[in-house]
């Protein structure tokens, strides 16, 4: 099977765009935090995201569907600041009604002081933000070649090392970093009584780097 085309969203991105990835979030990531709070305010989110100068996205699109996107930053501190300073008005409103929520407030305010946070010293400020492909591509090569974009994009950056956070029961993404010579450094709780894996992982150069199928 061809690969999907694979490439950078830009900043100025058609609002559609993170309305895709939005989707597609919430049709993988079914359980997750974000997901909980509608595809809304996660189209409004990557767009705020897209538009920082410390972030990118990358998709894959097979007939003009994104089918996989990766969505990466240089320095999580600063895109989390960003995302608040500039977009807070357009994340508002699609957030109140969460807000009368005490669990929903304890998890935002968790996952703001996460980049602050590290149980391992020196690890790097970039890391990849949310990794996601479409279940029936999974396995097909469609998530190594996102991979490998994103190592270009953080070569031309001048980004060397970053740091990977995935949940502890993601045990085929465990294995995916794994297989690309992730390092496993330690574990983290980004939300209370929710365990997950953190890993260093070096940019490889150009032809260097391992495969893995995802």
């Amino acid at each position: 099977m061809a690969l999907p085309e694979i490439r950078l969203l830009a900043a100025a991105e058609a609002p559609e765009a993170f309305a895709d990835l939005a989707r597609l979030h919430a049709e993988e990531i079914s359980s997750g935090f974000l997901t909980s709070l509608g595809t809304g305010l996660l189209a409004r989110l990557y767009g705020a995201i897209g538009r920082s100068p410390d972030a990118f996205i990358l998709t894959a699109s097979a007939n003009q569907h994104i089918v996989g996107f990766l969505c990466a930053s240089t320095d999580t501190r600063r895109v989390y600041r960003y995302v608040l300073v500039h977009a807070w008005r357009h994340l508002l409103p699609a957030l109140a009604r969460h807000l009368l929520s005490w669990r929903t407030l304890r998890r935002c305010w968790e996952t703001l002081r996460y980049p602050a946070r590290s149980p391992v010293p020196d690890l790097p400020g970039a890391e990849i933000l949310n990794f996601c492909v479409t279940q029936k591509l999974q396995r097909s090569g469609v998530g190594r070649a996102l991979f490998s974009a994103m190592e270009g994009e953080y070569r031309r950056r001048g980004v060397r090392c970053i740091r990977i956070v995935t949940g502890a029961n993601q045990l085929s993404a465990i294995r995916f970093y794994e297989k690309l010579g992730a390092e496993p450094v330690g574990t983290i709780e980004v939300h209370a009584r929710t365990e997950s894996r953190l890993f260093r992982y070096s940019i490889q150069d150009c032809h260097s780097a391992p495969s893995a199928d995802a």
